[in-house]
């Protein structure tokens, strides 16, 4: 077997950190410690109690009881991994239902998102915080039905820690935290200036990835009671071709994939056309890029077996194949072959695939903290960031079925005998076929695409449109958030603390090259689309068959919560602590359709392109409360 060389995505980047015009003094408020690793439980106390993820107490780290898993941005940057998303991807916890980049690979969902699923229990079971407050959800649900929050929506420069709480905390979260919580939690406080600049790419020279940031800030908390910083962040992946990988990621043919007994995989995949078996049987997709025509009836009934329209598959990026009889499909009743022995055989995970999708994200984050008298402290915060991913899947078929609900097949396609310019396709329902075109000899001409024409037989047409399907996104996410915190009373035994957000996330879903099953059959009734060769269709009639299909999605998330808490008397254990809070937020998710059913006429929608959309909005007020006995050090 080929060796596979390892994709260097960030664990080698050309890391040239730039940290330069810089004070002395820590970036954050809080140094992490010198031996603190990436991933750690949460065992030593900090200088001053905090509240702690899925609670709403303020305690010192080691008292919760809850495993909280800590992710230090700085232990994360130095090795090598450049994004949170990458490091909680390596926690154990994190499990199936994971949302990565390279998962997000021309699908109809989560296209440049990152998101967490904790204990496998899918990411719309685990709740994704910022600073402890909620974001607006990603409005393109993962299979349509699973909202999560993406992990990129704030910069990794301008992140602290993020804090992984592995229990479920729904009666403080709610009931999207059953599998846990992802706090992640930014920076308050950035002196001085801070640059960041990293390169990398694979061994052999593609799939590079950029990142820069710059953080400016100024200001001390302690010392002049405010800090307040700027930050600008830009992020770079270029797309991987599947092509451009090694054996045998970058191909649909698994042949060669062998254990030592010299028992190999035989089955092609679905990206790879006409295909033989080491048994002779025909293996991998049937439909290829060359498209192939079979003599047959308006009815769609086949006489013949199917052949090559044009026979130069250099046309289509296609090699010729030879096809054994074993492999042509012979129908033992009618005694006819499926196809010719003369095919076009095209690897089309090599020829379309895309490993990765290219990504490129920049934004801009702000944020401003000041002491409030003695004992609290007030801030405002906002940041946007955009997203633009891009992929590309292999072309559609001429013959398939549309995406339900109402879902209608058209396969068999027919070229008719006679094409008009007045002529328009009628699909049946009930047979599948386009049966009538409304051209005649006395108002139309023989149809040049149908090679049994001067014949006075139909062509029943396999193969696929000759531009590979893409999917682009746009994804622009805003957020402001202010707050206090503090305390009051002798010896500061209240403690509280009052938080507003509010977020928008709005995705444009840009698809290209689907085709629409309906104006197929229009361009076969007019003449106007050419299949012998279809580099050859103009613009006019790519963009009628295959419509540029856009939709904006956007959700909308607003939120304010509070907490008080008190120490009461002190345990043997430590002291006695409850605290109360309530919250209160707006959600509205507004994803329409890409491609709505059509009762009236279900063959004018596209191939392929998903039809799930939701539209509405709720309420949601909820109260807590939290009591802690440290009974014991031990309870």
């Amino acid at each position: 077997m080929t060796k596979i060389s390892a994709l260097k995505a960030g664990a080698a980047p050309l890391a040239l950190g730039l940290a330069i015009l810089a004070t002395p003094a820590s970036a954050q408020d809080v140094a992490p410690a010198a031996a603190q690793p990436a991933v750690e439980q949460k065992e030593q106390a900090p200088s001053a109690p905090i509240v702690v993820t899925g609670s709403i107490l303020r305690r010192v780290d080691r008292e919760t009881v809850s495993p909280v898993t800590v992710l230090s941005s700085e232990k994360l940057e130095e090795r090598g991994l450049n994004t949170i998303s990458e490091g909680l991807q390596r926690i154990s916890a994190n499990g199936s239902g994971t949302i990565s980049e390279g998962w997000n690979n021309g699908n109809n969902f989560a296209a440049g998102a990152n998101a967490v699923s904790l204990r496998g229990l899918t990411v719309q079971k685990t709740l994704t915080v910022f600073d402890g407050l909620r974001m607006a959800a990603y409005p393109l649900a993962d299979d349509g039905h699973r909202n999560f929050v993406d992990l990129n929506t704030i910069p990794d420069a301008i992140i602290e820690r993020t804090e992984v709480l592995k229990d479920g905390a729904s009666s403080t979260y709610g009931a999207d935290a059953v599998a846990g919580v992802v706090n992640i939690i930014t920076k308050k406080q950035v002196k001085g200036v801070h640059l960041n600049f990293s390169a990398g790419a694979r061994d052999n020279g593609d799939g590079g990835e950029y990142r820069f940031d710059a953080t400016v800030g100024h200001g001390d908390l302690d010392e002049q009671g405010f800090n307040v910083y700027v930050n600008g962040t830009f992020r770079k992946n270029e797309t991987i071709f599947a092509r451009d990988l090694e054996y045998p990621f970058n191909t649909g043919y698994l042949g060669n994939i062998c254990d030592d007994a010299g028992h190999c995989m035989a089955t092609p995949s679905r990206w790879y056309q006409f295909a033989v078996n080491p048994n002779g049987s025909l293996g991998g997709s049937s439909i290829s890029n060359a498209p192939m025509v079979a003599p047959g009836t308006l009815t769609g009934s086949r006489t013949g077996e199917y052949q090559l329209l044009n026979p130069d598959c250099s046309a289509f990026g296609s090699q010729p194949q030879t096809l054994p009889n074993s492999a042509r499909g012979l129908n033992s009743t009618t005694g006819l072959y499926t196809y010719a022995s003369n095919v076009c055989q095209l690897d089309m995970r090599k020829a379309y695939g895309t490993a990765r999708p290219g990504t490129e994200r920049y934004g801009v984050s702000f944020r401003a903290t000041v002491r409030v008298g003695e004992t609290a402290e007030a801030y405002v915060a906002a940041n946007f960031m955009q997203a633009n991913t891009y992929s590309q899947l292999a072309p559609a078929a001429y013959n398939d079925q549309t995406t339900p609900p109402g879902a209608v097949t058209f396969n068999p396609v027919v070229l008719p005998v006679y094409v008009c310019a007045a002529g328009r396709g009628t699909i049946d329902k009930a047979t599948s076929v386009n049966t009538s075109t409304g051209c005649t000899a006395a108002n139309g001409q023989l149809n040049p695409n149908n090679p049994y024409a001067a014949q006075g037989k139909a062509a029943l047409v396999r193969g696929r449109y000759d531009k590979p399907r893409t999917v682009e996104t746009n994804n622009r996410a805003l957020r402001a958030a202010a707050g206090i915190t503090g305390s009051f009373g002798s010896d500061d035994q209240w403690s509280y603390n009052a938080d507003f957000t509010a977020s928008e996330v709005a995705v444009d879903r840009i698809s290209e090259n689907y085709l629409i099953p309906q104006r197929l059959a229009d361009v076969i009734a007019n003449g106007t689309y050419n299949f012998v060769n279809p580099s050859q269709n103009s613009a006019a009639v790519r963009n009628y068959v295959a419509p540029r299909n856009v939709k904006t999605s956007t959700s909308r998330l607003w939120q304010a919560q509070a907490t008080i808490g008190r120490t009461l008397f002190e345990l043997p254990g430590g002291p006695l602590q409850a605290a109360v809070g309530a919250s209160y937020r707006n959600e509205s998710i507004n994803d329409p359709s890409a491609n709505p059913e059509n009762v009236a006429n279900p063959y004018d929608r596209y191939y392929g392109i998903n039809a799930v959309g939701a539209v509405g909005s709720r309420n949601v007020a909820s109260g807590y409360f939290e009591v802690g006995a440290p009974v014991l050090d031990e309870l």
